[in-house]
């Protein structure tokens, strides 16, 4: 089996987190205040770094847990011996729980109120 199988896989993440962080700074750009929209771009990049941290201490805690003196742990170097399956399993059930959290947060975020001047009147808009 060749490694090419996984490289359609991986241009399509790589164009999917491509576009995730144009909309993500944009988001930032235009609902953070003005004089903290340097401070959004940096809280951008160290959301990367956070989520390193996170999925090393995910892949560290699977291996303290999930490993016993008769079976090896779900990430062993051996894979006929290990469980990967049951690793795979448990980031879905981890992006399903982040999906319903992140809609919990949309539906109480409310978009910043700009306020544009037409003739007399100042007319408040929100941004969508």
């Amino acid at each position: 089996m060749s490694v090419f199988w996984l490289a359609p896989q991986l241009v399509v993440m790589g164009l999917c987190e491509a576009f995730v962080a144009l909309g993500q700074i944009e988001f930032y750009n235009k609902q953070f205040p003005d004089h903290m929209r340097s401070l959004g771009n940096s809280l951008f990049f160290c959301s990367f770094a956070g989520a390193s941290y996170l999925s090393t201490m995910v892949g560290s805690i699977v291996h303290r847990v999930t490993g016993t003196r008769s079976n090896p742990d779900w990430l062993t170097n051996d894979l006929n011996a290990g469980k990967l399956d049951y690793f795979y399993f448990l980031l879905a059930g981890m992006g399903v729980l982040n999906l319903f959290y992140f809609m919990i947060c949309a539906h109480r975020y409310r978009y910043k109120v700009s306020a544009v001047q037409v003739g007399d009147k100042l007319i408040n808009l929100t941004v969508k």
